[in-house]
């Protein structure tokens, strides 16, 4: 008798098998974690803006104006004075690098801040994608958390 190489087509298909299940198991795992991540960049983001909004009214001397659209899931940072002269502009919604599948603001949909340092009042913005849920909240005077 001699040796043979190779494989038989039974250890073949236990092998396939084998790695099936573990495929399984992985895959939803790596879609919740690149959704968290997405959802934590797209926080990240918010919170930025938010920052910038309070910093171009310190520098421009002017009221800026922070605008939040649930339904397009987006936000807009401009001067209140001036609304063509935009400072940032986020796009959350389907095919962004920053998709969440639900943005809401739960106090209004937009807020002066003042060059005192002041906002015309507090704003809350929720965040979901994948199962997991991000609040940003920002003071009327400027404290900026993520939840």
């Amino acid at each position: 008798m001699h040796s043979r190489d190779g494989f038989t087509i039974i250890e073949l298909l236990i092998v396939i098998l084998l790695a099936g299940i573990v495929a399984g198991i992985a895959i939803p795992q790596v879609g919740r974690a690149v959704a968290k991540n997405r959802l934590d960049r797209a926080a990240s983001v918010v919170s930025a803006d938010l920052k910038l909004a309070y910093s171009m009214a310190a520098r421009q001397r002017q009221p800026v104006r922070v605008e939040v659209d649930s339904v397009g899931r987006r936000m807009v940072v401009r001067n209140a004075g001036s609304p063509a002269t935009v400072f940032s502009e986020r796009n959350m919604g389907d095919g962004s690098e920053l998709a969440v599948q639900r943005m809401v603001s739960h106090t209004t949909s937009q807020v002066l801040v003042y060059p005192s340092g002041l906002a015309s009042g507090p704003l809350e913005i929720e965040l979901r994608a994948g199962g997991s849920t991000r609040s940003v909240t920002m003071s009327r005077a400027g404290q900026i958390r993520v939840r």
